[in-house]
Parts: C-alpha cells; structure tokens; sequence
C-alpha cells in the first residue's frame, strides 16, 4: 500500500485528486498526516514542500522509498523555475518515445543532482532519483486537475454560435495534442515511478487489471437517435439548402450529386434512416453491445425531436429485451435545466420500464461549471456529452470514467462522466476521408493508443449513419474498428455495462503483503469482488503476470501466489 502525506496548502482537491489517480491505477492508497501515528512506510508520495532527509525517516522503514511530488504553489518560489504562472501548457516530459504536457511553473535538474528518470522537451531533468528519494520537478498532480476540470474552458472564452467550446478554441489543438489521453500517460509514469520504488526494495507491485477478464482495453459504444425518417420535412429542407448553396457558389457536380440523393430519398419507399436491427446484428456478430440514445423535448424549431417517441416504443423496448442499452438524448435547452432534464429522463423511464442511467446533450451542448449538477440532479448515474463537436479528441484529458469534482461543496459528485472522445461528424468535418480509409485509418490509430494505455476511447456513430448514399463508407469504418477491437482483445461495450464493470472495481478493496523469507505473496480481498477480476504483478526483476483472482493459490515464477478472499 502506498501512503499519501499532502500538506496544508494543496488539501482541497489534493485528495480528490489522488483518490482519482489511485482509483485508475488500481492500487491501494491511504492518506497520512501525523509523521509518529504512520511510521514504517514503504513508499511514501510527499505533496506540497519537499521532506527534508529527516522528516521521511519518520515516515519510513530503513529501505522505503520517497515520492516528492512539488505543488505549483512550492514551486512559485523555487529560484530555479520556468513555465507560466497562468495555467497554460508549460512544457512536455518525453516519454515513450511521446511528448506530454503539463502545467504550472516547473524546475530543471542537472544530472549532478541525481539519476535522471525521464527529461524535459529541452533535455534538462524533470524526475531524478537521488538517495531512496525520487524528486519530480513538475506538478504532475495539479496538471490533472486543470485537464479533469477543464480549466482551459474557465480561461478562453471563446464559443461558437450555439455556445459550444470547440477543439479548434483549446490551446492543445494548436500543439497537435488534442488526441493525447494526457492523464492515462500520467498513470503510466506515476506507476513507472511506484514500480521503481518496489525493486528498489526487493518486492512486488500488485495492482487490480482495468477490465474484466484482462481485456486489454474498452471501447464505449453509441448512436444518438437524431433521426428515423429520412423524409421528415427538417431533413428535407436541410438537404434542400445545402444543395442550393452548392449551386449558387458554383459546385455544379455536387449540386447534381445532391439533388439525386435528394429525389431518391423523397420519392423511395424505402427508409435508409431506419438502422436499429442493423446495427444490433453488426456488432452481435463481433461480441459486442452499445447505447442508443434518444430524444425528448420540444418537437418544433431547428434543433428539436424529429420523431415521436412513443412511435418508437417497441423497437426501445427490444433494444433494451437483448442487452443494448438505452440512454436519454438531452434536448437542445436541456444541457442547464435540471427540471427539463428530469422530466424528460421521467418520460423515458415511462415507455422504457425501467431506469434510464446514461446520458448525452444533443449537439453536445455541454457547460462542465453547469451541466454535471444538472445531470446528478435529473436522477442519472452517468454521463457522456464531454467530448468535441468539430474535431476527435480528449477534452478532459482522459478516456477514464471519472467523478468530476464539485468545487462548491468540495467534493467529488455522485455522477460518473465517461469522457466522448471520437463522433462520426467531427471525422467528417476534420476532412478525413471516408472511401479511402483515412477516417478508418485515424480511428484505429486512436484505438492503439488506447490498447497501449489500457485504457477507454468512446465512439459515436449516429443511428442514421448506415444510410451508404447520405454518409457512404462510415458504416465500414465502424465494422473496421469493430473487427481490430476483437482481435487485440479489447472489450466493446455499453455506457451502463462499463460503469457497472467500473464501480465494481472501484469498491473491491485488498491489500498485499510479500513475504522475502518464504517467497510468498499474499492477496487478501477484503470486500466482495466481481469474478472477473484480475490481478497484474509486476517482480522485482521486471517480469510481469496477469492473475485471475478467482484461481486461488498458485505458482508463479517460483512464488507463491495466495489469494483470500472475503466470504
């Protein structure tokens, strides 16, 4: 177990913040504040100020090790420091061969201060290890929180005419660092740095594996239901001024394209809008299951319903009949009006017959300082509108579920957040093509990014999108990612089966112990756990296995491995 000592001046979101971190890592953690109450530590992560050589021994055993970890608001007063006091990207670390960013003024180290770990952009030191101290020179800490609470938001206000903040207005579009889970890379070192610390002592790290089964990462799956009817008089007219614009600007060619396009949907019998058995079978034939989400709300104007739901009862009902989840579709007014949203989570609930738990802002209109209360207090579990609307990116900084923190109570919310990052329509508006596989293309490389983090990407492909005349290759680039995430065992899923796999891991709670004179690790689970469950050991000599919780005692590589579990 690793233990925590965060000092006076980083105690609001101090906790929250490595709660949250340890909670993704899958480690134990507990806080400590009385150096004589909480001796023999093994690792110790220090916040705030650097510990002197004399207060961490009154923390640790003989061969512990410390983690300092300096806050911006120490590190305002170190002499040697760069970066911008208002919270802008400051600098990157190189890691794996990638550049992260963080926050906040920082300090350089030279190799004469210690072993270095992992370097600045410029080459100079950001972590050394010196002594059994290992010393970061940035904040990796508060540079989550800025990511997590969408601090760049509160700074730039800039929005576009619907009062969105689009990728194009973050200061990360302009550094080409909008597709970087930043805060998984933050994992990654923080366990790197942990791990380190264990064989610097002789013994394992034992942590819980992010997915069940040890899956190697989770793909969110979902379909806004903007549309049904290809006919409807809104998307008639849409199509209609769009083609005219085409015309009066001189794009003859596409005008005529159009207009075809045009004629064959007013004048067909057939309706290419309506996809739900579809795409049902497409993703049951790659062991896959999603969330459809649909629309309430005010049924006139530009931006409301298109459809009547109570016409759409049967098919929600046999959605829900056969493992596919369905979610509410906030209208257009709803994304700052807790009673609006309420009511129309209610009506839902109504021709559902069961509990609707997601959700998603149409057009994604979303305010993080407005929308998260309003969704707690609509009464839903999670939501999963924090995402962009013109680019695919991680607009918090993560593919993780997070509970964001509520800065006026000062304390996390109930609600989880499961960040959007990819949507069809931000591909198509990006420029990406379709037909020639650049769209599938820089999905998929998404999608490596997120096996090689262990991390979550979310999708969104609209239910309409398998019409192949209005929107031609973006139902084979679905079944194209659908295919790579099956074959890297990855684990495709709905919003509410991955909160469910996600809260289960969050509460089961264990502790290790490693026995050097018997070679013997113990697991010992100390709450209920879901059977899928695994366990990811890491030795000392950097060999590393996965271990199903449900298999009991063991042999691994000469060690006993027990596992006890709670009755």
């Amino acid at each position: 177990m690793v233990a925590i000592h965060l000092q006076d001046s980083v105690q609001d979101q101090g906790e929250y913040l490595f709660g949250l971190l340890f909670s993704i890592l899958g480690l134990p953690c507990r806080f400590v504040a009385h150096r004589r109450q909480q001796q023999g530590q093994r690792v110790l992560i220090n916040y705030g100020k650097p510990l002197s050589a004399r207060e961490s021994e009154e923390y640790l055993t003989p061969e512990g090790w410390l983690i300092d970890i300096p806050s911006y608001p120490y590190l305002r007063g170190v002499r040697q420091r760069a970066g911008k006091e208002i919270p802008e990207v400051s600098s990157t670390v190189s890691y794996k061969e990638e550049n992260i960013p963080f926050y906040y003024p920082y300090q350089r180290f030279s190799p004469s201060e210690g072993r270095v770990l992992l370097y600045y952009e410029d080459g100079s030191g950001a972590v050394v290890e010196k002594g059994r101290t290992i010393q970061f020179g940035f904040d990796i800490v508060a540079s989550a929180g800025y990511l997590l609470n969408c601090t760049e938001e509160k700074l730039v206000e800039r929005r576009d005419k619907i009062g969105r903040f689009k990728a194009q207005f973050s200061p990360r579009w302009e550094m080409g660092l909008l597709s970087q889970a930043t805060i998984d890379r933050y994992v990654n070192i923080l366990r790197e740095i942990i791990a380190c610390c264990c064989r610097r002592q002789g013994i394992p790290l034992v942590y819980k594996w992010y997915w069940p089964c040890g899956k190697n990462f989770a793909v969110y799956l979902s379909h806004d239901v903007d549309r049904v009817y290809k006919r409807e008089f809104y998307t008639i007219a849409a199509k209609t001024f769009w083609m005219m614009k085409k015309l009066f600007s001189g794009r003859l060619r596409a005008a005529v394209s159009d207009a075809l396009r045009l004629a064959k949907a007013v004048l067909s019998r057939q309706n290419d809008y309506w996809n739900f058995e579809k795409w049902m079978d497409l993703e049951d034939r790659y062991g896959a299951k999603s969330t459809f989400f649909f629309l309430k709300g005010r049924k006139v104007g530009r931006y409301g319903r298109r459809y009547n739901l109570r016409k759409l009862a049967q098919v929600i009902k046999t959605l829900s009949q056969n493992g596919w989840e369905v979610g509410l579709h906030g209208s257009y007014y709803s994304y700052n009006r807790m009673d609006r949203l309420r009511k129309e989570r209610e009506e839902l609930e109504d021709i559902l017959g069961r509990r609707v738990r997601g959700h998603r802002q149409h057009y994604l209109r979303f305010d993080p300082e407005i929308s998260y209360s309003c969704c707690q207090g609509a009464g839903l579990e999670y939501d999963t509108t924090l995402g962009y609307s013109d680019r695919a990116g991680y607009r918090a900084g993560t593919g993780f579920p997070f509970r964001p923190f509520d800065g006026q109570r000062g304390r996390p919310l109930d609600l989880f957040e499961i960040p959007l990052v990819v949507m069809d329509g931000a591909l198509d508006r990006s420029g990406l093509g379709w037909k020639d596989g650049e769209a599938a293309n820089y999905v998929i490389k998404m999608v490596e990014q997120t096996a090689a983090s262990h991390s979550l990407i979310s999708l969104l492909w609209h239910q309409s999108s398998l019409d192949r005349d209005d929107f031609p290759g973006w139902g084979q680039t679905y079944e194209h990612i659908l295919k790579y995430v099956k074959s890297h065992n990855g684990w495709a899923s709905s919003g509410e089966e991955i909160l469910k796999w996600w809260r289960a891991r969050e509460q089961c709670q264990y502790e290790f112990n490693f026995s050097q004179q018997l070679n013997t690790i113990v697991i010992a689970l100390k709450t209920p756990y879901p059977k899928e469950l695994c366990f990811k050991i890491l030795f000392p000599d950097g060999q590393q296995r996965l271990l199903r919780c449900q298999e009991g005692e063991q042999r691994v590589r000469n060690t006993t491995v027990v596992v006890s579990r709670c009755e």
